[in-house]
């Protein structure tokens, strides 16, 4: 087993350390959230619009998301660059594009929570702040549930509604592990509004097919 985590582990590093060589701030100060494996070229989560401008907005998602195992591989230096290239000023999350509220919550915000309880580096919980507060927007709905998609920077929301339980009690995670941390009560309050507007509708279906059930035996 220890030959064969030792294997893990360079591959870990291996990956990570390609990834990061190929990561600088551009002037813009966009960070690729993945390079491609073979031409080295960086890619974009968020891809730039015809409609809007050509600005490259990257969310350093490889580099978040990896954190926590770099930190576990015992490979300080590349998880201090990491870091460090969080603590630039010209980084932002607040871009202007719709991003998908799930797969930011679970990978970006979680991946900084979950940094930030293994290291403790405090640019860690600052930027899950930040980003945490920019996804708030995507519970206006009426039901209080998120939409699907929301602007990082305008805060502005389209799509349907997230409404599996499964997804609800998956993004809560994030969201209460960040109220824990910060003591911020909209965190917790948006969290609560999105189960009790879920358990609510399983409610009403329950009982609708209790009442169709039981309608079904008397014919």
């Amino acid at each position: 087993f220890r030959a064969a985590g030792e294997a893990v582990r360079r591959a870990v590093l291996h990956a990570a350390g390609a990834y990061l060589s190929k990561c600088s701030a551009d002037a813009d100060g966009a960070l690729p959230d993945e390079v491609h494996s073979t031409s080295g070229r960086p890619v974009y989560w968020i891809a730039p619009s015809r409609s809007l401008s050509a600005q490259k907005i990257g969310l350093f998602v490889t580099g978040i998301d990896a954190l926590h195992t770099l930190h576990l591989s015992g490979a300080a230096h590349l998880a201090q660059q990491v870091t460090h290239l969080l603590t630039s000023p010209s980084f932002t999350f607040a871009v202007s594009r719709h991003v998908s509220f799930f797969e930011c919550t679970i990978r970006v915000l979680g991946g900084l929570l979950d940094s930030f309880e293994a290291i403790g580096h405090p640019v860690l919980l600052k930027r899950a702040t930040e980003l945490g507060r920019l996804l708030l927007p995507a519970f206006s709905s009426p039901s209080g549930l998120p939409y699907t998609t929301v602007n990082l920077r305008y805060g502005d929301v389209s799509g349907n509604t997230v409404g599996h339980l499964a997804d609800i009690a998956s993004f809560s995670l994030e969201f209460l592990t960040l109220y824990r941390h910060t003591g911020e009560a909209l965190f917790l309050e948006h969290v609560r509004a999105s189960f009790v507007c879920c358990f609510t509708s399983y409610q009403r279906l329950a009982a609708s097919h209790a009442v169709t059930h039981a309608n079904h035996r008397i014919i």
